[in-house]
C-alpha cells in the first residue's frame, strides 16, 4: 500500500530532474514531509539555546551576585527558575529532534530508494545494459543514505548555525558596537575566505568522488567475472588494474588533504590573534567601568559560541558538498530521460485470440551500430506456434525484446489483436505474454516466492500443481527446506535444468496467452532437455507460441519456421519443408549440427 499511494508506478509519470538538487526539491515533501521541517524548526531552537543560553545565564549570575536585593533569596530563586526553564524547555526541544529525526531519516531514505529503483525499472534495457548493476544498485543506496543527510545539514545544522551568529552578534551589539564590530570583521572575513578559497576543495573533492565512483565500478567488474579471473589466471592482472585506480585515488585524496589544509590553517591563525584582542578590549572596558563582570564573560562566552558556530557553519557546508558531491555523481549517471513509458491514459491490453503481427518494422540499437530488423514482416495467428532460427546476430531475441517492448521500434508497427503494442499499457502487454529466457536469473529468494512472483495471489496448492506440470516437484522437494528453499544469486544453488523447469512452471502460473521462448534447452544435456521439452508442449498448448531455437530439433513440430539472416527472413516452412531445400540456409544448419552430433544422423539419412 505504501508504494501505490506514494509513487507513480506508470512509467509516462517518472520524470527526474537533470539535478539531484532539483530532485530533491521536487521530491521533498514525498521524501521527507513536514516532519523534517519540524525536526529543522526543534533543531534551531535547541541549538541557538544551548549554544548561546550558557553566556546568558552566566551574565545573569554575575550580575546578580553583583547587584544589591531587598529579598536575596526570592531573587536567587527567579534567576534559578528562569534558568532552569529556559534549560527545560531547550532540552524538550532536543529530544523531540532528535525522536523526530529517528523517524524522518529511515523514512527518507526509504522513500528515495524505491523512488530511484521504481525510476530504473521504467528504464528501457538499453540503458540498464550499458551500467554495470553492482555498481548502479551501490549508486542508488548511496544517494537513498545521504539524501537525508545532505537535506539535514543544509536545512537544520547549516540554519542553525547562522541563527546562532545573527542572534549572538546582535546580541553583543547591543552590549557594546565597538567588540560587536570586532566579531562581525571576524566573521566577514571568514566568509570572504570562504567564498574566495571552497571552490578548490570542491574540485579536489569532486575528483576525489570521481575516483571512488571507479574504484567501485572496477571492484564490482572483477567480483562479477571471478570465473574468467580463475579460469584464466587473472588474479595479477586485476589487481594491477585496481591498483591503478587506487593509486589514482591516493594522489587525489592527498591533494584534496593538502587544500583543505590550505584553506583552514590561515583560519585558525585569524581565531587566536581575534580572541587576543577582544580579552584586551574587555579588560579596558572593565577596567574604565563600561563592562561589568557580567558582561565581560558574556561577550567571552558569546563570542565562543559564535566563533564556534562560523567554523561549523563553514565545516558543515564543506561537509555537505563532500557527501553531496559523491551522490550528486552518482545521480548524474544513473539519471536519464525515460524512454519506454505508457501514452496518457493508454488503455489495457485485449487478448482474443493471440494474433501477433510485425508490419515492415525497423529497428537498431543504438544510432551508431547498424540495423538490426530492416522491413521486417511477419504474422502468428492465434494458438499457432512458430519456431525462429538464424545465425547469431540475425534478430532472433531482437523479436521477442520488441514483442515484449522491452525496446521502442523505429519504424512500422507490431500488433497484438489488431492493438498497436505501443498505445497499450506496458503492464498490460506483459501480463498477457509468458517469458521463458534462455538463461533464467532466479532472485535470491525460496523457490515458492520466485514461482509465486508473477501471480502472487495463486495459492501453495497451485504453486505445487504447476511444479509438478512443469516436472519441478520431485527436485523441489529433494532439497534442504523444500518450496523454502533459497536458491542463491541468481539462481546459483539450481542447476540450468531445475531454473529452467522453475521458469516453465511460473510462466503456466501466470497462464497468458502468448508464449515467448529464448533458447531454453540450448545449454541443458540430453536428458534434462527431454524433460524440458515435454514440459514446454505442454504449457505452450493453445497458445501463440514464439520459440527461438539453438537445437533444431526442438522445432520439428511447430506449426511454422521462420530463417532469419541479417534481420530479413530468408526461409518459411515446417521442419520437413524447409530440410527439402537442401541448398537453404535452414538445411545447412541441420548438416552441420548432426555432424557433430551422432544422435541427429538417422533422421537426416530419413
Amino acid at each position: 500500500m505504501f508504494i501505490k499511494s506514494k509513487f507513480p508506478l506508470e512509467c509516462r509519470m517518472v520524470r527526474n530532474p537533470k539535478t539531484m538538487i532539483g530532485y530533491l526539491r521536487k521530491n521533498f515533501w514525498l521524501f521527507f514531509g513536514w516532519g523534517f521541517v519540524f525536526h529543522c524548526l526543534l533543531f534551531i531552537v535547541s541549538r541557538t539555546g544551548f549554544e548561546l543560553f550558557p553566556p546568558v545565564q552566566m551574565r545573569m549570575i554575575a550580575n546578580f551576585l553583583e547587584s544589591q536585593h531587598d529579598n536575596f533569596w526570592a531573587s536567587a530563586a527567579t534567576v534559578v527558575a528562569i534558568i532552569l526553564a529556559a534549560t527545560v524547555v531547550f532540552r524538550i526541544a532536543d529530544i523531540f529532534q532528535h525522536r523526530i529525526w529517528q523517524r524522518v531519516r529511515p523514512r527518507s531514505r526509504t522513500a528515495v530508494t524505491l523512488d530511484l529503483i521504481n525510476y530504473l525499472h521504467c528504464q528501457s534495457m538499453g540503458f540498464i545494459n550499458s551500467k554495470m548493476l553492482g555498481k548502479m544498485s551501490q549508486q542508488v543506496n548511496n544517494i537513498g543514505m545521504t539524501a537525508g543527510l545532505v537535506m539535514q545539514k543544509a536545512f537544520a545544522e547549516i540554519a542553525a548555525s547562522l541563527v546562532v551568529l545573527v542572534i549572538g552578534l546582535a546580541l553583543i551589539l547591543q552590549l557594546h558596537w565597538g567588540i560587536g564590530a570586532i566579531i562581525g570583521g571576524n566573521i566577514l572575513i571568514l566568509l570572504v575566505w570562504f567564498r574566495i578559497n571552497f571552490h578548490r576543495i570542491v574540485a579536489t573533492n569532486r575528483k576525489l568522488a570521481e575516483t571512488v565512483s571507479q574504484i567501485h565500478g572496477a571492484t564490482t567488474d572483477t567480483l562479477g567475472g571471478s570465473m574468467n579471473v580463475r579460469a584464466f589466471s587473472g588474479r595479477k592482472k586485476e589487481l594491477g588494474i585496481l591498483g591503478k585506480i587506487m593509486s589514482r585515488y591516493d594522489s587525489r585524496f592527498q591533494a584534496h588533504l593538502l587544500a583543505d589544509r590550505v584553506f583552514w590553517a590561515p583560519l585558525e591563525f585569524l581565531e587566536e590573534f581575534i580572541f587576543a584582542a577582544l580579552v584586551l578590549l574587555c579588560i579596558l572596558y572593565f577596567r574604565n567601568g563600561i563592562m561589568s563582570v557580567g558582561d565581560v564573560v558574556f561577550v567571552v562566552g558569546a563570542y565562543a559560541s559564535i566563533n564556534a558556530n562560523i567554523w561549523n557553519f563553514i565545516w558543515k557546508w564543506t561537509e555537505m558538498f563532500e557527501a553531496g558531491t559523491e551522490i550528486y555523481q552518482n545521480y548524474s549517471e544513473i539519471n536519464a530521460r525515460i524512454t519506454i513509458k505508457d501514452e496518457f491514459n493508454a488503455p489495457a491490453l485485449t487478448v482474443s485470440h493471440g494474433n501477433i503481427v510485425f508490419d515492415k518494422v525497423n529497428f537498431r540499437y543504438d544510432k551508431k551500430t547498424d540495423w538490426v530488423l530492416k522491413n521486417f514482416s511477419l504474422a502468428a495467428r492465434g494458438g499457432e506456434h512458430i519456431g525462429i532460427v538464424g545465425v547469431s546476430g540475425s534478430g532472433k531475441s531482437t523479436i521477442i525484446r520488441l514483442l515484449m517492448r522491452l525496446y521502442d521500434i523505429n519504424g512500422g508497427k507490431i500488433s497484438i489483436d489488431g492493438q498497436n503494442i505501443a498505445k497499450v499499457s506496458l503492464d498490460s502487454l506483459r501480463k498477457n505474454i509468458a517469458f521463458i529466457p534462455q538463461d533464467t536469473a532466479l532472485f535470491n529468494r525460496t523457490i515458492f516466492e520466485n514461482l509465486r512472483y508473477t501471480m502472487e495471489h495463486v495459492s501453495r496448492r497451485d504453486v505445487q500443481r504447476a511444479a509438478k506440470f512443469a516436472g519441478a516437484h520431485d527436485f523441489i522437494m529433494q532439497q534442504p527446506d523444500g518450496y523454502n528453499t533459497i536458491v542463491g544469486d541468481r539462481g546459483a544453488k539450481m542447476s540450468g535444468g531445475q531454473r529452467q523447469r522453475i521458469a516453465i512452471a511460473r510462466a503456466f502460473l501466470q497462464n497468458a496467452p502468448i508464449l515467448l521462448v529464448d533458447e531454453a534447452t540450448s545449454s541443458l544435456d540430453s536428458e534434462t532437455e527431454e524433460i524440458v521439452q515435454k514440459s514446454l508442449a505442454k504449457i505452450s498448448r493453445d497458445r501463440t507460441t514464439l520459440i527461438i531455437a539453438h537445437r533444431l530439433s526442438t522445432l520439428k513440430r511447430v506449426d511454422k519456421i521462420i530463417v532469419l539472416s541479417g534481420g530479413k527472413i530468408v526461409e518459411t516452412g515446417t521442419h520437413t519443408e524447409l530440410l527439402k531445400k537442401k541448398r537453404g540456409l535452414y538445411a545447412k544448419m541441420w548438416r552441420n549440427q548432426n555432424s557433430t552430433n551422432s544422435e541427429f544422423l538417422p533422421e537426416e539419412q530419413e
